[in-house]
């Protein structure tokens, strides 16, 4: 079974909601769209997408599986439209379509925990992997990973949790606490998490300063000593 096959298997009882303002864009990518997925819905700006969002709750009793919008719209614009799902729906996937020239605008999503991103115009073969790592990950339903009495990670939404409220992360938090969590005892330079880091996900700004300061505010987040810094060689985290 090749990707796309993979890929459709995972997608076709789903429904998507695409929000996009070029009239011909918003065409194109729908007819792709829909062969992927059960169902479909447009929106040519973020308030007909809000619009959009809490009918199809009213009607099915249940959110879109997937939110796919664009950044600049008129009337409500891609940023307020993906807060406001948020607020509403905390644990909803999100994918930002951006042009070349709106990377800037990025730094903003990722401070609202979305963090999946594609640039404009993508192809069925540019948008394959991505919808694979997001769905493979929603199938996983690996168990959740118990750090003391009070808190645990859930490392298939890549979230933490404390008496069952979520721990705010940011991204380059959730991305280090991924990486240590995955691997237990096993000891992690500044370098290596920098590599892996940066080969695996969007990451803005990312330098060895940076996830220094990361660690140093995860580590005020989660239990003490969750997180060992041993002396001239990384961090490590312990798993009971």
């Amino acid at each position: 079974m090749n990707n796309l096959e993979k890929l459709h298997q995972l997608t076709k009882d789903l429904a998507v909601l695409y929000v996009e303002d070029e009239i011909a864009l918003r065409h194109k990518t729908s007819v792709m769209l829909g062969n992927l997925f059960k169902s479909v819905d447009t929106a040519e700006n973020g308030k007909e997408g809000w619009d959009l969002y809490q009918e199809y709750y009213k009607t099915n009793e249940k959110y879109y599986d997937l939110v796919i919008t664009d950044i600049k719209m008129p009337i409500m614009d891609g940023l307020i439209l993906s807060k406001k799902i948020l607020n509403l729906q905390h644990e909803q996937i999100i994918v930002i379509t951006s042009a070349h020239d709106e990377s800037k605008y990025l730094i903003e999503f990722i401070n609202i925990n979305v963090n999946k991103f594609i640039t404009k115009p993508f192809t069925l073969n540019s948008i394959t992997d991505l919808f694979l790592d997001l769905f493979e990950k929603n199938t996983d339903n690996l168990p959740n990973v118990i750090i003391d009495d009070n808190y645990y990670w859930n490392p298939n939404r890549k979230k933490l949790y404390c008496d069952e409220n979520e721990v705010k992360l940011s991204f380059n938090e959730i991305e280090i606490f991924d990486v240590l969590i995955k691997n237990p005892n096993k000891i992690f330079s500044n370098n290596d998490l920098l590599y892996i880091i940066s080969s695996s996900s969007l990451a803005y700004e990312l330098t060895e300063n940076t996830i220094k300061s990361a660690i140093k505010r995860l580590r005020k987040k989660i239990p003490q000593n969750t997180i060992s810094n041993i002396y001239g060689q990384g961090y490590s985290i312990s798993i009971l």
